[in-house]
């Protein structure tokens, strides 16, 4: 229940993270044309303050209601209670399980770098308190096809001195 309650509000926190964000988004430029629009970034700081809030508040929910949180004797703070012995196996069995798993293949490594890539680029595409990856390459752009064009009329004007 965990998972799927902070999957939910986490989805709220990113402009990517659920579909009705980005329908959202479109139906806000669409409505105020004038306007900036929404970027990732702006998203992220109106929505997760409200996003961590909401985690938060359900892990205190789940605590209550199922591990027994400032009631140690109820039935449900037993059934969580697991003990020493219980913690110690526990954690045996992770560590096993831990390393069955392996050193990271490369193939895993490729998909970290390629996801934080992909954070990186929606973050900084316009983020609006500096400029842009989005912003930088335009201009660049810019420059290389003025750059060239200039080029092009100068041989122009000189092939016909």
């Amino acid at each position: 229940m965990a998972a799927a309650y902070c999957a939910t509000f986490g989805g709220t926190g990113t402009l990517v993270g659920t579909g009705t964000n980005l329908t959202f988004k479109g139906i806000f430029e669409s409505t105020f044309p004038e306007s900036e629009g929404i970027s990732f970034t702006q998203w992220m700081i109106a929505q997760m303050p409200q996003m961590i809030i909401n985690v938060f508040l359900t892990w205190i929910y789940l605590q209550l209601m199922f591990m027994g949180l400032f009631r140690p004797h109820s039935k449900d703070a037993q059934i969580a209670n697991i003990g020493i012995e219980g913690e110690t196996v526990t954690n045996q069995v992770i560590q096993e399980r831990y390393k069955e798993l392996g050193g990271i293949t490369f193939h895993e490594a490729a998909v970290a770098v390629l996801f934080i890539t992909c954070i990186f680029l929606w973050l900084f595409r316009k983020p609006g308190f500096v400029r842009g990856w989005s912003e930088a390459i335009t201009e660049m752009l810019n420059i290389c096809l003025h750059t060239v064009h200039s080029s092009l009329i100068m041989k122009k004007e000189f092939a016909h001195v």
